[in-house]
C-alpha cells in the first residue's frame, strides 16, 4: 500500500510539473503577445507618419501646380498687351511658362480623386489660353478682360482639386488640418496678389479709367489680402527660431504689404498708385510691361515664403517619420530583450520555486494521509521559506473552490426551475416585490398560459409537454430585455415583470412575445411538429402593490382565455 501511495504521489508530481511547465510557456507567450501589441501601436504610429509624409509630398505637388497656373497669368497678360516689337519675347516667356504649368499638372498624384476634376481643370485652362491668344493685340476692353477672367476661372477650376486633396489629408489625420490650411492660405495670398494686379492690366494697356467693376474687385482683393496677412501672422511653429523664415516674413511685410521701413514702394503701394491714376482718368505712369515686371518682383517674397513653408512642412513630417521609425526599432529591441528576460526569470522561478513546491506538496499529501513523507533527494536550488506558505494556499484554495461550487449549485437549484432554467415562483415573487419597493418607473406584470397544454400532454405525452415548456421559456428569455424578470410560476404558466415608460411600451413587448410564440415549432420527432400559442394578461401601474398587480394580471389572463385564447388582454 505504501508503495502504491508513493507511485501515485510521483505520478501526480509529474503531472503537476508538466502543468507548471505549460504555465511557464504560457507566461512567456503572453509576454510576447503584450510586446506584439506595443509594437503594433508603434508600427501604426510609424505607418501614420510615413503616410502623412507621403500625402504632404503629394499635396505639395498639387499646390505647386496651382501656383504654376497662377504664375502663368503674368506672362499671359504681357503677351496679350505686348506691342509688336516686344511680342516675340512675350510669346516665348508665355510658352515657357505653359510648359512648366503642364509639367506641374502632369506630376499631380490624384489618389482616389475623380479623374474628371483634373480633366475639367485642364480643359478650362486650355480654353483660357485660347482666349488669351485670341485677345493678343486687341483694343477691345471686354475681350481683354474676358481673357483675364478666363485665366481666373482656370485657377478656380483647379482650386477644387486643391481643396479635395486637402480634404484627403484631414480625413487621414485631423492633425494635418492646420498645416494644410496654412499652405492653402499662403497659396491664396500669392493668387489674390496676382489677381489684384491683373485687375489693372486692361485699363493700363488701353489707357482708360478703371471701370467700377474692376475697382470693386481691387477693393475686395485688398481686403482679402489684409485678412490673409492677419491670419498668416499667427505662427504655427514654422517662423519661431528660424532666421530665414523671419527674414521672409519681414520681406513680405516690407516689399508687398507696406509694413516697416522700405527703400521703394511696396506692391500694395504700387497698386494704390496706379488705382489713383486710373480713378483720375490717367495717364498711367507705367506701361503694362513695366507694371507686370515690377509687380511680379514685389510679389516674389510671397512665392518664396510659400515655397519655404512647404519645404519646411514636408521636411518636418519626414523628420517625424524618421523619429517614428527610430522609436519602432528601439521598442522592438527593448521588447525583444524584455521577452528574453521574462523567459529567463520564468525559467529561474520554475527551477528554484516551483520544483521545490512540488516536493512540498508530496509531503502535505502524505501528512494528510497520516503517512510520513517519502525519502527522496531534495533539490539543491529551492526557496525553503516559501514552501509551507504555497502548500497551505493550495490546500485552502482547493477546499474553498469545492465549497463555492457546492454553494453555487445549491443556490441555483433553490432559485430556478429545473426544467426551464427560469426563475421559480418563490424567487420571482421575492425579486418582484423588491422591484416594487425600489421602482422609479411604472411596473407591469405580464402573465401567460400555454393554450391547450393539457391536450399536448394527453396527445403527445409529457416529454412533448416538457419540450414545449422549454421552447416557450427560451423564446421568452430571448425576446425580453436584459433587466426584465422572467419566471415559471405554474405548470404551463409564466410571468414577466418589466419596467416600461407607459402601457403602450409594455403592450408592444407583449405583442412581440406573442409573435415569437406563434413562430415556435417544437420538433416531436417522426415528422411531427407542435405549434404553440398562449393567452396573455397584462396589468401594471406606478402605485399598485404586489398582490394587486398579480391579481389584475391573472384576471386579464383569465379574460384572454375566455375571449378565445391566443390573445392579449389588458387589465382595466
Amino acid at each position: 500500500m505504501a508503495t502504491d501511495a508513493a507511485d501515485n504521489s510521483s505520478f501526480e508530481r509529474q503531472r503537476i510539473g508538466r502543468r507548471l511547465f505549460a504555465g511557464s510557456v504560457v507566461a512567456v507567450l503572453l509576454s510576447v503577445a503584450v510586446a506584439a501589441a506595443i509594437l503594433a501601436h508603434f508600427h501604426r504610429d510609424y505607418r501614420q507618419a510615413q503616410q502623412n509624409a507621403q500625402l504632404l509630398h503629394e499635396f505639395r505637388r498639387v499646390l505647386d501646380a496651382a501656383n504654376r497656373v497662377s504664375y502663368e497669368r503674368a506672362p499671359a497678360n504681357k503677351f496679350m498687351t505686348a506691342p509688336a516689337a516686344a511680342l516675340p519675347r512675350a510669346s516665348a516667356e508665355w510658352l515657357a511658362q505653359q510648359r512648366l504649368t503642364d509639367a506641374a499638372l502632369d506630376a499631380v498624384v490624384l489618389r482616389d480623386m475623380p479623374v474628371a476634376l483634373m480633366r475639367d481643370a485642364r480643359a478650362q485652362l486650355a480654353d483660357a489660353r485660347a482666349d488669351v491668344a485670341a485677345a493678343q493685340g486687341s483694343r477691345d476692353f471686354g475681350k481683354l478682360q474676358d481673357a483675364i477672367d478666363a485665366m481666373f476661372g482656370a485657377y478656380d477650376a483647379y482650386h477644387t482639386v486643391m481643396q479635395r486633396k486637402a480634404s484627403q489629408l484631414v480625413e487621414h489625420d485631423a492633425d494635418l488640418a492646420g498645416p494644410a490650411l496654412r499652405a492653402i492660405e499662403l497659396s491664396n495670398a500669392r493668387e489674390d496678389a496676382g489677381r489684384l494686379g491683373s485687375e489693372l492690366i486692361v485699363p493700363i494697356a488701353l489707357g482708360l479709367p478703371i471701370p467700377a467693376a474692376n475697382r470693386r474687385q481691387v477693393t475686395r482683393l485688398q481686403l482679402r489680402l489684409e485678412i490673409l496677412h492677419s491670419m498668416l501672422a499667427i505662427d504655427d511653429g514654422y517662423i519661431a527660431g528660424d532666421r530665414n523664415a523671419e527674414w521672409l516674413r519681414d520681406e513680405v511685410n516690407t516689399r508687398f504689404f507696406a509694413i516697416g521701413q522700405r527703400p521703394e514702394p511696396s506692391g500694395m503701394d504700387l497698386i494704390a498708385q496706379l488705382a489713383d491714376e486710373g480713378a483720375q482718368g490717367g495717364p498711367y505712369s507705367l506701361s503694362t510691361q513695366q507694371f507686370t515686371d515690377r509687380y511680379v518682383q514685389l510679389m516674389a517674397p510671397l512665392t518664396e515664403w510659400r515655397d519655404a513653408y512647404l519645404n519646411w512642412l514636408v521636411q518636418h513630417y519626414h523628420t517625424v517619420e524618421k523619429h517614428a521609425l527610430r522609436m519602432l526599432v528601439t521598442v522592438l529591441v527593448v521588447a525583444t530583450l524584455l521577452v528574453l528576460l521574462i523567459a529567463y526569470v520564468t525559467y529561474r522561478i520554475y527551477v528554484r520555486l516551483m520544483l521545490p513546491l512540488l516536493g512540498a506538496s508530496d509531503d502535505i499529501v502524505a501528512l494528510a494521509a497520516e503517512q510520513l513523507p517519502a525519502e527522496r533527494a531534495r533539490p539543491r536550488r529551492r526557496a525553503k521559506e516559501l514552501q509551507p506558505l504555497f502548500a497551505a494556499i493550495d490546500v485552502v484554495g482547493v477546499r474553498m473552490r469545492e465549497r463555492a461550487g457546492l454553494l453555487q449549485q445549491l443556490r441555483r437549484q433553490a432559485e430556478t426551475d429545473g426544467l426551464t432554467q427560469l426563475l421559480n415562483r418563490r424567487t420571482f415573487e421575492t425579486l418582484g416585490q423588491a422591484w416594487l419597493r425600489e421602482r422609479t418607473h411604472e411596473v407591469f406584470m405580464l402573465m401567460l398560459d400555454i393554450d391547450h397544454f393539457k391536450r399536448v400532454n394527453d396527445t403527445w405525452g409529457h416529454p412533448a409537454g416538457d419540450a414545449a415548456l422549454v421552447a416557450v421559456a427560451n423564446a421568452l428569455r430571448e425576446n425580453v430585455r436584459p433587466d426584465d424578470l422572467v419566471g415559471r410560476i405554474g405548470g404551463e404558466e409564466f410571468a414577466v415583470l418589466l419596467h416600461a415608460p407607459d402601457l403602450a411600451d409594455a403592450s408592444a413587448l407583449a405583442a412581440r412575445l406573442q409573435d415569437a410564440l406563434r413562430e415556435l415549432r417544437v420538433d416531436l420527432g417522426a415528422g411531427h411538429v407542435l405549434r404553440v400559442t398562449a393567452s396573455f394578461g397584462l396589468a401594471g401601474g406606478r402605485e399598485c402593490d404586489w398582490k394587486t398587480l398579480v391579481a389584475d394580471a391573472d384576471a386579464a389572463l383569465y379574460a384572454a382565455k375566455q375571449g378565445g385564447r391566443d390573445r392579449i388582454e389588458v387589465a382595466r
